[in-house]
């Protein structure tokens, strides 16, 4: 029986990942630490899926990037790529640590005014009392912040 970590199914990855986790050892110092980087790495690679393959190689003048000691791909070789970055759960948003001049702007501008408001809107909010009035411009700003915030990657 081959019982190295590549030869585990995913099940038994995450399951031994989990008894590590569990196992209260102190994973920073500890070899166990990097037997489960290794585990978690394996089982990011196990989602990889192609995202080309190679049909054609025109002439010895093109060039590849290949990492070291990697061979250089052949025709009917599938491509690789690592999982993508896990994405926001519904119902959140992914928006930068410190916010960005715009979403600063946009989250002062929305506070209702007499003068440019919906009437209904600031019916409504003439009527509220000192803490709701704070509530509602709070998130009146959120939503402004959060409807200005750049999409991951954009500069």
């Amino acid at each position: 029986m081959n019982n190295t970590i590549t030869s585990l199914s995913r099940e038994d990855l995450q399951k031994e990942v989990k008894a590590i986790r569990d196992s209260g050892a102190d994973l920073i110092s500890s070899k166990m630490g990097l037997y489960l980087e290794a585990m978690e790495s394996l089982l990011a690679v196990m989602d990889a899926r192609p995202a080309m393959q190679v049909i054609a190689r025109f002439g010895a003048g093109v060039k590849a990037t290949c990492y070291e000691g990697s061979p250089r791909p052949e025709v009917g070789d599938l491509l690789y790529t690592s999982p993508p970055a896990p994405s926001a759960p519904d119902g959140w948003q992914l928006v930068p640590i410190e916010p960005t001049e715009h979403m600063v702007i946009e989250g002062f501008e929305s506070e209702p005014g007499e003068t440019f408001s919906e009437p209904g809107e600031w019916e409504k909010y003439s009527k509220m009392s000192g803490c709701q009035q704070a509530a509602y411009k709070a998130r009146l700003c959120w939503d402004a912040m959060l409807a200005a915030s750049p999409a991951p990657g954009d500069s």
